[in-house]
């Protein structure tokens, strides 16, 4: 039925990790109904055609299960980490919802209030994220990636229970989802457990305009946001411009990643000045190129992020799923490390040459008081 299944298996201890991503996210939603991906979300904890609103959560508390949900602009995943027995009931529980979610009227009037609120909570109150939502908009001015997850209050308000249901049937199928079990779980259980609960014929296939990066590993080379890097050294060293400096890839698809600094100034320093310096700094490391040690130690932070990643199940089976909806194969994903390795400096400053001409949106958020 065109599901893809990846099993991780760990003996260590007798529990397992179910993480189900289905590919579609925020953008993938219609115009003006902005956040209904992560509305269907908070739907899907609801009710479904055999079993009331509060069915699902109640089985996974009853057996102690760590379980939740999260929408991106790419995926929504629904994960579920409970001891080994337990584990035909989270399939059971998860292909159930997948199949037979009942979207119902009064329901989703009470949890689109929920959202509304969780809006206003986490990011209407909050003037930095306000300003990185006006940031988004300003940068993707176009449609998919132009707002947030959670939407725009207004196209929330917009939403109605058909189209929830629409985007579900649209979405929610077996060929459109990543399943990886991880942990105490051999290959021949998973098969077992794959063909009682998601063997369900799908006789469509989601078809998503999507372009996705083919080598994720080329633009995770400029790692400059760490103590030890030369831009920390720079602004909040040498020229104490700034208490503190980071910066983040956040990749998306191939015309549509982006690359944050964000950065707090120092008492008495306009940010003016420290975007000036920021300015300078890009350009000279553009023609000068990163030191080979500071590229070491970020290729080792990187490495080492993936061996800690082995010590939570839940991270290790969502790094997979990711990563294979994103089109990359599993071989890939085993070496990644590796394939940081083989990064040279030659090929992160090639890198810096495209980020210091790259088109850029400025935000100064300046508090009152």
């Amino acid at each position: 039925n065109g599901m893809q299944v990846c099993v991780l298996s760990d003996k260590s201890l007798p529990i397992v990790s179910h993480v189900l991503i289905y590919k579609v996210g925020s953008s993938d939603e219609p115009v003006g109904l902005s956040g209904m991906a992560h509305v269907l979300e908070h739907m899907m904890f609801k009710s479904t055609i055999n079993h009331d609103e509060n069915y699902y959560i109640n089985q996974l508390r009853k057996i102690g299960a760590a379980f939740n949900a999260t929408t991106t602009e790419l995926f929504t995943s629904y994960y579920a980490t409970a001891p080994k027995q337990y584990l035909n009931l989270v399939a059971e529980l998860e292909s159930n919802r997948m199949k037979n979610l009942a979207i119902k009227d009064d329901e989703f009037k009470k949890e689109l209030q929920v959202v509304i609120a969780e809006k206003k909570m986490r990011l209407d109150n909050i003037e930095f994220a306000k300003a990185y939502e006006v940031v988004r908009n300003v940068q993707f001015p176009n449609y998919p990636f132009g707002h947030l997850a959670i939407g725009w209050i207004d196209d929330l308000n917009n939403i109605k229970t058909s189209d929830l249901e629409d985007f579900y049937k649209s979405y929610y199928r077996p060929s459109n989802a990543i399943l990886v079990l991880s942990g105490d779980i051999t290959k021949s259980e998973a098969e077992q457990l794959v063909k009682k609960y998601y063997s369900s014929k799908d006789l469509e296939t989601v078809s998503l305009n999507r372009m996705y990066k083919a080598d994720i590993v080329n633009d995770a080379k400029i790692y400059i946001n760490k103590r030890s890097g030369q831009l920390y050294e720079y602004i909040v060293k040498d020229k104490k411009l700034a208490a503190d400096i980071y910066s983040e890839l956040n990749i998306r698809t191939i015309n549509s990643s982006e690359f944050i600094i964000d950065s707090s100034v120092s008492q008495n320093i306009s940010t003016e000045d420290l975007s000036k310096h920021l300015d300078v700094f890009l350009n000279k490391i553009a023609d000068s190129g990163l030191k080979k040690e500071h590229v070491e130690m970020a290729k080792n932070y990187i490495k080492i992020n993936q061996v800690y990643m082995h010590e939570n199940l839940e991270d290790l089976a969502t790094h997979y799923a990711v990563f294979l909806a994103l089109g990359l194969p599993v071989d890939f994903i085993k070496n990644y490390g590796d394939l940081v390795s083989s990064i040279s400096v030659t090929d992160v400053n090639n890198m810096l040459k495209k980020l210091a001409v790259s088109n850029f949106v400025e935000c100064h958020l300046k508090m009152q008081g």
